[in-house]
């Protein structure tokens, strides 16, 4: 993970040689990173992917039109519903403690499709 970043961040540097896209850049990867290591920390979690939420509108944004400005923002919208109907699944586990239930099944298929939504 941190060598493609790191290979990432030099095409960046080498291509674009754009010091905002770069730190932008790098709050991405450390949001990623976040993530990655919180363990079983919820908190962590839903904090990281909050941040990396807010750092995906931040790269979009980046280009700064009004066409791409007003699709940031529709994304941003979709992405925090979807993240919202995602902690109250996890609620659901874990007040049930069951995953094999179809309801909860069926929601989860919903909320990935509509998170992985590229709108």
């Amino acid at each position: 993970m941190i060598f493609i970043s790191i290979i990432v961040i030099i095409f960046v540097k080498v291509y674009l040689n754009q010091k905002i896209f770069i730190n932008i850049l790098w709050g991405f990867v450390g949001r990623i990173m976040i993530i990655l290591n919180s363990g079983n920390s919820f908190i962590m979690i839903i904090l990281g992917w909050d941040l990396l939420g807010l750092t995906r509108l931040l790269l979009v944004l980046y280009y700064n039109s009004k066409e791409v400005n007003t699709r940031a923002f529709s994304i941003m919208l979709v992405n925090s519903l979807s993240d919202r109907i995602f902690i109250v699944i996890i609620m659901m586990y874990v007040t049930t403690n069951t995953l094999q239930s179809f309801r909860v099944l069926i929601l989860t298929i919903i909320v990935v499709s509509i998170t992985k939504s590229a709108i």
